[in-house]
């Protein structure tokens, strides 16, 4: 009598089984892979405004100042203008890129024009990614193509082009110009008089996505006022380079011009987005902070303000509840 032949292998319901099962796993895995990968990702973006926020302190050590929101040319002549953000590149590891583009005898203009001629171009120069102003989530490319220059002359470059992106553009306050940062501004520590751990610095802008039109920033510059504006938004003055709590989170409401979220700040991280504080602190501010239109008509008063409009002011006086 032979013996019953040994089973080898699975029947086809087991196997289906253990797909059925491992499919499970990988579902229920997935979002904690991403969940995690997030994390890291915000992890990286903080330290890069930690960077900043650094930087921008070593800068104040050296001139006994903070550098200029942009740095305007000749009045009248609408030429583009270096950001804040340029002036910084030595204390973020950059002295090469800041020596090539040679802010101190050259305009933005002439550094597009490449005047005097350099290898690599200004043009070139300006297109480079600096990794210290790029967020890891932000899902645009290196290159801002949402913030095309139309009106500058780049030797065999056709118009519009693009430059450099940057996700983190410095603070203007609430009302403009009274922040961290303006055109020409040369404000030192002391002013800012509400507290350097009570006033944004810098904040986070994510790229357009979808029909939300947040634009991200530049790290060079911002064009000229002879740009012309893209429907109601107008992605190549100040808020190219600089961003207002006097904008709604994410959505940019508020304004005599209404919406505005070229201007406001945003991000690509789930719940709200973070910011490098004067004290060089860096904190993750919920989209849901408290705020007002302080443009409305009739304008609210101070004490209705909303805690985002109070973190941007950096002299305002108005008492900052706890984040």
């Amino acid at each position: 009598m032979r013996p019953s032949a040994t089973r080898q292998g699975f029947t086809l319901v087991e196997l289906l089984v253990v797909i059925a099962i491992i499919g499970v796993m990988v579902g229920l895995l997935l979002p904690a892979v991403q969940a995690a990968r997030e994390a890291a990702r915000r992890m990286q973006c903080s330290n890069n405004l930690k960077q900043i926020g650094l930087a921008l302190h070593n800068y104040h050590d050296t001139f006994q100042l903070f550098p200029p929101g942009v740095v305007t040319g000749v009045a009248g002549v609408n030429d583009p203008r270096f950001a804040w953000s340029v002036m910084i590149l030595p204390q973020l590891e950059q002295a090469s890129l800041f020596e090539a583009l040679n802010t101190s005898t050259r305009s933005m203009r002439n550094a597009f024009e490449n005047t005097p001629t350099s290898t690599p171009t200004g043009y070139e120069l300006m297109r480079t990614p600096v990794p210290a102003y790029l967020c890891p989530s932000d899902p645009g490319e290196t290159l801002n193509t949402n913030r095309q220059f139309t009106t500058v002359t780049v030797p065999g470059v056709t118009s519009p082009f693009s430059i450099g992106k940057s996700n983190y553009p410095g603070s203007d306050g609430d009302a403009g110009g009274n922040g961290f940062f303006a055109d020409n501004s040369r404000v030192k520590m002391a002013e800012i008089t509400d507290g350097l751990s009570n006033t944004i610095m810098v904040g986070e802008r994510a790229s357009r996505s979808g029909n939300v039109g947040n634009f991200a920033a530049l790290w060079a510059g911002r064009g000229g006022d002879d740009e012309p504006s893209i429907g109601d938004l107008q992605p190549l003055r100040e808020a190219a380079v600089l961003g207002r709590t006097t904008f709604k989170f994410r959505t940019g409401e508020g304004g005599t011009a209404g919406a505005r979220p070229d201007f406001a700040y945003s991000s690509a991280h789930p719940g709200g987005a973070q910011f490098a504080f004067g004290d060089g602190s860096v904190r993750l501010i919920n989209e849901n902070i408290t705020w007002v239109n302080t443009t409305a008509d009739p304008a609210p008063p101070t004490s209705q303000f909303g805690l985002f409009n109070k973190l941007g002011g950096a002299k305002d006086g108005l008492p900052i509840s706890e984040l």
